[in-house]
């Protein structure tokens, strides 16, 4: 049972609970912008971002506003993959090894092919 999110205490940053529009399902969001009727949530645990009403939003027991994201930010320096590559991670597990070389960190990802 959630409680909703009382409009008056929504910020950026605010992390709540909001449902998926594409699967009904309700997970962990953070508040990303707040506009006068909308607001834009990012998915915390899949990294998805969408737009919802302010009375979309629920409140998260303390349990799982303690839990960190299961997603993490990569500064890739503006370094991008093509469609291809692209292609081949959608839907996949991707393990994220980070590394350093010659004094950079570098990301390696490695997709399971079982």
């Amino acid at each position: 049972n959630l409680t909703p999110l009382p409009v008056p205490y929504v910020f950026p940053g605010q992390l709540c609970a909001a449902k998926f529009t594409a699967d009904g399902g309700m997970y962990r969001a953070r508040v990303i912008e707040v506009g006068e009727q909308t607001i834009s949530v990012l998915y915390i645990d899949y990294g998805d971002r969408e737009m919802k009403n302010k009375a979309e939003l629920w409140m998260l027991p303390n349990e799982l506003l303690a839990m960190p994201s299961a997603v993490v930010k990569v500064d890739t320096g503006g370094k991008t993959i093509n469609s291809e590559q692209e292609d081949r991670l959608v839907g996949e597990e991707v393990l994220l090894r980070m590394m350093e070389a010659d004094g950079t960190t570098i990301a390696k990802f490695f997709v399971d092919t079982k």
